[in-house]
């Protein structure tokens, strides 16, 4: 006979004792069996909430992948990986592929941040979970490019316009026709660089989306020296 009591006990004391050692990752593998007892015994509740915070302490790799921390963040995130892979919950396994491929954009190992790009876009895109397939699009463009493979990286651009579009995230749009500038200028286009930019800026809002600014503004800074055009050191300073 299962003693359930005895496993969520064992599961508790486990979870304060990786809290303890402040290991996200084993908390949430702890919090994880705890939300499978409590499925067991039907407390749906408690499942709900168990599993629920299992999958934020796992997504703190996607945090410190974020913050460009990303010695620490690449092995938490693989470990994340594989219990996201042990659950069976594909869109937990998307978001730390999409982690995984931020961590290793940042890392510069740009062949691996193109495959686990890759392998969440196209979880993203079996979902239909739109919001999360542009802001991989996005990645993946910029990866392309890094890795010289320019129609790669439109085509990229292109979908995350196009996820953007679906739902309604400007940021998404907007960055994707930076990405589509960029590309433009690296092929002499200055005209329809500029274009994009402006479309960019249209989309944006300069108090709630300072980061895509910015990313912006660096853009138009490289088109205006790419051109010859006075002004782009001072669009860089602002930036």
């Amino acid at each position: 006979m299962t003693d359930f009591t005895l496993g969520a006990r064992v599961a508790e004391e486990a979870q304060a004792l990786f809290a303890s050692l402040d290991d996200p990752l084993g908390e949430g593998r702890a919090l994880r069996r705890r939300g499978a007892i409590a499925a067991a015994t039907d407390d749906l509740a408690a499942a709900r909430s168990f599993l629920e915070a299992s999958l934020s302490r796992l997504h703190l790799g996607s945090l410190l992948a974020d913050e460009g921390v990303v010695d620490a963040a690449r092995p938490a995130l693989e470990r994340a990986l594989a219990i996201a892979v042990e659950s069976g919950d594909p869109l937990a396994n998307g978001h730390v592929l999409a982690a995984l491929n931020l961590a290793h954009w940042k890392a510069g190992d740009l062949e691996a941040a193109m495959q686990t790009g890759n392998e969440a876009l196209l979880i993203f895109r079996e979902l239909g979970h739109r919001p999360t397939e542009g802001t991989v699009a996005c990645r993946l463009a910029a990866v392309a490019r890094g890795l010289d493979h320019p129609r790669a990286a439109r085509r990229y651009a292109l979908l995350a316009i196009d996820a953007g579009e679906q739902s309604s995230t400007r940021t998404t749009v907007a960055l994707g026709h930076v990405n589509l500038a960029r590309l433009d200028i690296d092929a002499g286009d200055y005209s329809v660089a500029a274009s994009h930019l402006a479309r960019g800026l249209e989309l944006i809002d300069p108090d709630a989306d300072r980061w895509v600014l910015v990313e912006c503004l660096e853009t138009v800074a490289r088109l205006l020296a790419a051109t010859n055009r006075t002004g782009s050191g001072r669009l860089l300073d602002a930036a």
